[in-house]
This record gives structure tokens, C-alpha cells and sequence, in this order.
């Protein structure tokens, strides 16, 4: 917490957890959120050729553009639904009234089952600490295998090209002069991070 305080990050307030819980939260956003966000960006991406769109403009659509991205930055200072002020009323309307179309009670008891076969099997229950850290080779090849089957996706292919016009919108312009205080500051984190790393790599040397 004094760390946290010298840096300024506890300006707004803390929220009381632990590491255990910290470690539960990430692994639950890395392992049930993102990778239905992930799918569901893929599928809409084959659902848009399919229906007539050229890929480009579907990795444009849907992530390309950075609009998503400023989206999220919105619910994150306005809240998940109060940023779709920002929207208009046609886009307001076909989410809110489309939505349940997707997500039948069916689909939603199938989501939840999966959830929580994982939270309280891989997370929990430790298979996946147990399947990461003593896999060896096994799992290292797997986790090549299947980045290699993503980069060879259609919508990895078509956002090659497109990235390569958009950059000027996802990349800040340099400063003309770094602040010394903030050179600093992202030293100091640097050193935080490295330690942090450290530490990491000692557990995982203990628990192997």
C-alpha cells in the first residue's frame, strides 16, 4: 500500500482483497470472460463473410477502427450501459432488443455450466496450475500449435493490411521532451516489475 500511495495509484481509493482472490479474479477474466470475447469476435467475423462483407472491412467494423476500443474506454469512465448515451438511438434500440435473441435460457445454462466447470476445476480446484506449470514441453508445444492456428486465421490474414493503414490510429505521437518525473516514475516500475517477475519465477521453481 505505501508503494501504491508514493505512486499516486491510490488516489481514488483501494478495494480490500488478497493474493489468493487477485489470482482467482485474473485467471476468471483469462479464462471465462476473454475467451468467450475472443470466439465471439471470430465468429462474427465468418458470420460477416458469409453473409457478403469483404474481410477487411470486417476486421475494420470490428476492431480495426479503435471505435470498440473507445467504447470501452467509455463504460470504463461512464458505466457499461450509461456510455450508450453516446450512441445513437438506432444503435441503442438493436442492442438492447437483439441481445436476448442470442442468449436463449438454453444458451445462458450452457454458458453458466462451462463457467463454472472451469472456475471450480481449473481455477480452484488447481487442474490448471497443475496442467501450466508441471506440463513441460507438452504444453509449451500446445500453446504454439494453437497461436500458430490463430495467426493462420482468416481475420489474422485480413487485418494485415488493414493494421498497416490504421496505425496512425492506435499509435500516440512521441513527446518532444520526456518529463523527467515521469521517466522516473516508469523506472521505478520497471524495477517493481522486475522484482515482481523474480519472485514469480522462485515460486515457480519451488513448486516444481
Amino acid at each position: 500500500l505505501a508503494l501504491c500511495k508514493a505512486m499516486g495509484l491510490l488516489r481514488g481509493g483501494s478495494i480490500e482483497s488478497s493474493f489468493k482472490g487477485e489470482a482467482a479474479l485474473d485467471l476468471f477474466a483469462e479464462q471465462i470472460y476473454m475467451p468467450v470475447m475472443c470466439k465471439w469476435l471470430e465468429t462474427c467475423f465468418e458470420l460477416g463473410i458469409e453473409m457478403g462483407f469483404a474481410p477487411e472491412k470486417m476486421v475494420i467494423e470490428l476492431y480495426a477502427s479503435t471505435e470498440m476500443s473507445k467504447i470501452f474506454e467509455l463504460m470504463a469512465r461512464n458505466g457499461c450501459y450509461k456510455q450508450m448515451s453516446h450512441h445513437s438511438t438506432t444503435s441503442q434500440y438493436g442492442t438492447f432488443s437483439r441481445g436476448p435473441k442470442y442468449f436463449t435460457p438454453e444458451v445462458l445454462e450452457h454458458f453458466k455450466k462451462t463457467a463454472f466447470d472451469i472456475f471450480n476445476n481449473d481455477i480452484a480446484g488447481g487442474d490448471f496450475v497443475d496442467e501450466w506449470t508441471k506440463g513441460g514441453t507438452a504444453v509449451s508445444e500446445k500453446l504454439a500449435a494453437l497461436m500458430k492456428e490463430k495467426l493462420s486465421h482468416p481475420m489474422s490474414l485480413a487485418e494485415d493490411k488493414v493494421l498497416a493503414q490504421t496505425q496512425h490510429l492506435t499509435t500516440p505521437a512521441a513527446p518532444a521532451d520526456a518529463d523527467a518525473g515521469l521517466a522516473g516514475t516508469s523506472d521505478l516500475k520497471d524495477r517493481v516489475v522486475a522484482n515482481l517477475l523474480d519472485q514469480n519465477d522462485a515460486l515457480k521453481a519451488q513448486i516444481e
